[in-house]
Order: structure tokens, then sequence, then C-alpha cells
């Protein structure tokens, strides 16, 4: 059996391959094989808000409620926000839901409807 035997140089010039492409990465600003720059797709809705909607929940004992209440972002056909001079409404159909929840207060400025995801189907 037959092995090759790499000198030291040869060794190193072979560990800094990964090196050299996350510095290429660094530099373009994307990786070597990547053929171009995602883009989000174009928004399909309008954003139909709703604040403080009430949500009701019942504790372990079955005998406690609590009233919950949160800001609420429904996607609305396009043309219906509120520049377009209509009251907007909501769409019909239905959509995905993504939940945002916080032990502080949802009006702080940092918890709030997400337009983007709204835009795109997402309630």
């Amino acid at each position: 059996m037959h092995r090759t035997r790499l000198s030291r140089g040869r060794l190193s010039a072979l560990a800094a391959l990964p090196l050299l492409a996350v510095s290429a990465t660094l530099w373009t600003g994307r990786p070597a094989h990547a053929a171009a720059p995602w883009t989000p797709e174009a928004p399909s809705y309008d954003v139909y808000e709703k604040d403080d909607v009430p949500i009701t929940v019942t504790d372990v004992d079955g005998k406690t409620t609590t009233t919950l209440r949160a800001n609420v972002g429904i996607p609305a056909p396009k043309g219906t926000a509120a520049s377009s001079g209509r009251a907007p409404a909501p769409a019909s159909g239905q959509f995905r839901v993504l939940v945002t929840q916080t032990p502080y207060r949802k009006d702080g400025g940092l918890f709030g409807v997400d337009s983007y995801f709204v835009q795109r189907g997402y309630a």
C-alpha cells in the first residue's frame, strides 16, 4: 500500500482553504457559490389592524377567566388600506398566524403588528 505524505507547506495550504472561502465571503458580502442575493416577494395584501381585541382565557381550575387584549393585523384585499380613502376590511379566507407575546406592555413600541408579514398573507 502506497501512502502519500503531505509536506508541511502543502498541509498549511490545505488548512487555509476554508479561511480563503470565509474571507471571500466577507470581501464580496456573499458566498462565492451564491448566484444572486435574495429578494422578498412583492406584497399581495394591504394591512387591516384592530387594537385591543378581547381574548377570554380560562385558568387551569376551569372556573377563573381572564380577558387579555391583543393588537391584531389581518391581510386585507389590495387597495383597501386607509390611504386609499376607503375603510379597510379583512380579506376572507384562511391565513397562517404569527403570535408575538410579551410579559410587558403591548403598546411599548417594540411589539406591534409587523406589516411585512401581514402584506404577505400572515395574520
